[in-house]
Order: structure tokens, then C-alpha cells, then sequence
């Protein structure tokens, strides 16, 4: 008896493994890039940028968010959150761009519940009917940019009139002080005599 109340539970239990192997949908795995990205790089959803102390990390989720935690806990974000980012790519001008579909506002003529004259009740209510409304149409046969790092910005601000505003980055780094930093690794100037120019950062850093 024993024995035969084993095997079918034995059976059970891979009858249910099955059902739920067949049942639970395939996601992309998530994978660790290391510490850097470089031109030409992109994320996939899931992928992750690490400090090598292991203590940071740079995520680009599925909800289309690129968050920065710190042993857990987000400490910054592109606040992209259920945005429809569909890529995210080092581009040759030196700058991550994150993309969604493109497409444009325009007036369309739809059937739809709205407030208003209704023109056969003569009354203003609730009601469904036709009219122009001004509404996002979108175009999935063109991208165009959600988010990018803001160069041309953060230059100013931190090199003052030091260092081109148009520099362009190489090199993305996932760093032990909570920074994310894009340098240029191949300028040099008086305060980089050793190149590695930082061009944008999270100012994270410090932790």
C-alpha cells in the first residue's frame, strides 16, 4: 500500500510540474553585463549593469524603468515606468537612448462615451456618440526618443566652459561609490591629463 500510494504521488507531483512548465509564460532572462557598457551596447529588458563590490546596480526593468539600487533599494531612476520603452542602445553619438514607438497627436473622428451637447436627447450629459476628439495616434513602424543621457546639460554645469558642451561619451560604468558615469576615454584635458572625462552622471556617487 505504501508503496503504491508513493508512486502516485510520484505522479501527482509530476503531472502538476508539467502543467505548470506548460502553463507559466517564457520571460528573457536577465543578464549581467558587468560593470560597463560600451558604443554599440545595448540593453534588453532585465539586463544589468553591477559594481564590482556587488553593492550597486544599474537595471533596466520590464515596466521600461532604468533604476539604480543600492543593496536593494532604488536610489535614482529615468522615472520611465510603463512609458512603452521598447530598446534601449548605445548609440555612436555617444549617448544612451532609450526609444518607444513613435507616432504624433491628432484629431480623430470616433465612436466614444463623452460628456457634451448630445444632439438627440438636445441635452448635456453623458452619452456615447461620434465626434473630432485630439488624441495620441501611434506609429509602430518609426521610433523616436523616451529618454537619453542629457550631455549636452550636464557638461555646463559641472565643466563649466572647461569642456565642449557636445562631447560625447564611450563608455558606460557601473561604479563602487553608487555613480553611474559616462566618460569619453579618449580626451584629455588639464583636469584629465590621463583622459576618462566623465560627460554625464547620475550624481549617485559618494555612498
Amino acid at each position: 500500500m505504501n508503496k503504491l500510494l508513493s508512486f502516485r504521488s510520484f505522479r501527482i507531483v509530476m503531472a502538476c510540474l508539467l502543467l505548470l512548465a506548460f502553463s507559466v509564460p517564457a520571460t528573457v532572462s536577465a543578464s549581467n553585463l558587468g560593470d560597463r557598457l560600451t558604443i554599440g551596447s545595448s540593453f534588453a529588458k532585465g539586463d544589468y549593469l553591477a559594481s564590482q563590490d556587488g553593492r550597486f546596480a544599474a537595471i533596466w526593468q520590464n515596466d521600461g524603468n532604468f533604476v539604480i539600487y543600492q543593496n536593494g533599494s532604488s536610489i535614482w531612476s529615468t522615472s520611465t515606468n510603463n512609458s512603452s520603452a521598447i530598446s534601449f542602445k548605445f548609440e555612436p553619438t555617444g549617448k544612451l537612448v532609450m526609444y518607444t514607438y513613435g507616432g504624433s497627436y491628432q484629431y480623430v473622428y470616433q465612436y466614444a462615451y463623452r460628456y457634451g451637447f448630445n444632439p438627440t436627447t438636445l441635452q448635456y450629459e453623458y452619452y456615447w456618440g461620434w465626434d473630432w476628439d485630439y488624441i495620441w495616434v501611434t506609429n509602430y513602424s518609426t521610433q523616436q526618443p523616451l529618454w537619453l543621457t542629457d550631455t549636452a546639460s550636464w557638461i555646463p554645469t559641472h565643466h563649466g566652459s572647461g569642456l565642449p558642451a557636445n562631447t560625447t561619451g564611450d563608455t558606460l560604468v557601473m561604479q563602487n561609490d553608487g555613480n553611474l558615469v559616462l566618460y569619453n576615454t579618449t580626451l584629455t584635458n588639464t583636469y584629465y591629463p590621463n583622459s576618462w572625462i566623465p560627460v554625464w552622471a547620475s550624481n549617485t556617487g559618494g555612498r
